[in-house]
């Protein structure tokens, strides 16, 4: 392989001014252009080229937003609209077919609503859909979309009187209906769930588990669910061994307290296990996008993106990334190559004037930091010193 040259004198006089910046596991705290505000309660939807929309949410005064924002390439940009559904948290929001939904959630009147309406891509504007007589779920707040071929089905939730709720929904956008498809075993809110194959793993909390296989129609609960009240995020993806793992990230813990522990769950072998890392700050109420369309995988990797959330009991505005996609050592760019933009995006790490994605799973040395020893390793390396 041919090597390029390069000028050590800059880089070595560079490298004394600087200082590690910490990295724990596979977690990248992101500095994107234009961020949203401090907000929890939103929902961030994954587009299937790679990017990401966010919608709604509110802050700690309770102040509610309708704001649309787009994320890719490290920045934030807000979407255009002529007219906007009405401001709103704990919604329920997917993608289908050009468009972005958004459910339910609690407004400013301080209860739940029923309403649907869908941002068209192309058009940039808001319609609120009109649905047939009788096919509406009741109003609610805290539910949980999740995205199946040509549908979406709406679980659990919150009514205006703060009971949480079983009735379980499915809308085809292509027929504009909703309809009730069954009543779930247990009531759930701000809960998580995934969609393996034909079958919808929730996690309601307390340790619970409730599967819905669609194929058979059939409830199922069982056990070994993390020790959660709720208010987590989730991904999912297949492992070495074509298991499905799904990625449960923070919550509430029975104190009521955020929880930093990242759980995931073999539904092959009904397993939970924690991650050795665990998140770089205690989080709940946050939302996420797995950057890979439904979130599912055919090789072992994630990309996560998530924003704001609640952490030390106040909303937060930062953007940060969990990934346990394998990188080449010293690839923090993740463009597939180890080269010289592998080096100046370190040296910016150093200088703490980073400000674009970092794959942290590529720490030349792996020693948890990106310092002064991982530049020089890459200087041997690119220089041919190092073999």
């Amino acid at each position: 392989m041919k090597v390029k040259s390069i000028p050590l004198i800059f880089c070595i006089t560079f490298l004394c001014y600087g200082t590690g910046v910490l990295a724990q596991g596979d977690w990248t705290v992101l500095s994107p252009s234009n961020p949203p505000s401090p907000r929890a309660g939103h929902g961030i939807i994954p587009m299937p080229d790679g990017s990401a929309m966010m919608f709604g949410g509110g802050d700690d005064d309770q102040n509610l937003n309708n704001d649309l924002y787009s994320y890719r390439n490290n920045t934030w940009t807000s979407e255009p609209a002529s007219k906007k559904p009405p401001a709103r948290r704990n919604h329920a929001s997917w993608y289908s077919n050009g468009k972005l939904y958004v459910h339910g959630g609690k407004t400013s009147s301080g209860q739940p609503t029923y309403d649907l309406w869908a941002y068209d891509l192309t058009k940039k504007d808001w319609d609120e859909i009109v649905l047939p007589p009788g096919s509406k779920p009741p109003a609610r707040e805290g539910h949980l979309a999740t995205v199946f071929p040509g549908g979406v089905i709406l679980t659990g939730g919150k009514d205006g009187t703060g009971v949480s709720l079983r009735d379980t929904w499915d809308y085809y956008p292509n027929e504009n209906r909703f309809q009730l498809i069954g009543i779930c075993p247990i009531p759930m809110a701000n809960h998580v769930g995934q969609l393996i194959g034909t079958t919808l793993w929730l996690f309601p909390g307390a340790e619970k588990t409730v599967k819905y296989d669609f194929s058979a129609n059939t409830w199922t609960v069982g056990d070994g669910a993390p020790p959660l009240l709720g208010y987590s995020s989730s991904a999912a993806y297949v492992n070495e061994t074509g298991e499905s793992i799904i990625t449960i990230f923070g919550g509430m813990k029975y104190d009521n307290t955020e929880s930093n522990v990242v759980y995931e769950y073999n539904v092959n072998r009904l397993v939970l296990a924690e991650r050795q890392q665990e998140m770089q700050f205690p989080l709940l109420f946050a939302s996420s996008a797995a950057l890979v369309g439904d979130g599912m995988r055919s090789q072992p990797a994630i990309n996560v993106l998530f924003f704001g959330g609640i952490s030390g009991g106040k909303c937060i505005n930062t953007t940060f990334m969990f990934s346990n996609i394998p990188k080449q050592p010293g690839d923090l760019n993740g463009d597939g190559v180890f080269d010289l933009k592998d080096l100046i995006l370190a040296l910016k790490i150093i200088s703490g004037v980073v400000n674009e994605t970092v794959f942290l799973s590529a720490d030349p040395i792996h020693n948890g930091i990106i310092s002064t020893d991982d530049a020089v390793y890459m200087i041997q390396k690119l220089s041919g010193v190092r073999l």
